[in-house]
């Protein structure tokens, strides 16, 4: 959606919102319900009959045909999946950056990954279960061995 809006707006300016969504709004609808070829071939016809315009509008184009396998919403929805990003990018600042980014904090990737796994899982209500699972006896004695024999 983002990039309909941003090409709305250099269409038919930054302040002229009725005109950008009307625009935006059948568009909306058909990518809301997996037409993106539809889409696609809309923006196609526009842009060739446009005189101006037309860069913003092949750019559009160019993105949905690039991304298209990845923007089956009507599926994605029946599937109980959440569109778009802001919840993807609100566990990312809670789960991660409340933990990793605390002052002074330095991490290797590996162990930040680690520390990640380990809060996801606690935030899931997966944490005890977890630790059931991984069965940390096991782990150990076979870490043991495996240090022992290396030396």
């Amino acid at each position: 959606m983002e990039h309909l809006w941003d090409t709305a707006r250099i269409l038919f300016g930054e302040n002229n919102t009725k005109r950008c969504e009307e625009w935006v709004r059948p568009l909306k609808a058909l990518l809301w319900n997996g037409n993106v070829d539809t889409v696609i071939a809309s923006i196609s016809k526009e842009a060739l009959s446009r005189k101006g315009g037309k860069t913003s509008l092949f750019k559009l184009r160019s993105y949905y045909v690039s991304n298209k396998d990845h923007m089956k919403y009507d599926e994605y929805r029946a599937k109980g999946y959440n569109i778009g990003s802001e919840a993807i990018e609100s566990a990312n600042k809670y789960i991660v950056g409340q933990r990793l980014k605390l002052y002074g904090m330095q991490w290797t990737i590996s162990h930040a990954n680690a520390l990640i796994r380990l809060r996801c899982k606690y935030y899931e209500g997966c944490w005890e279960k977890f630790w059931d699972d991984l069965k940390l006896k096991d782990y150990l004695v076979h870490g043991l061995i495996k240090k022992y024999k290396a030396a």
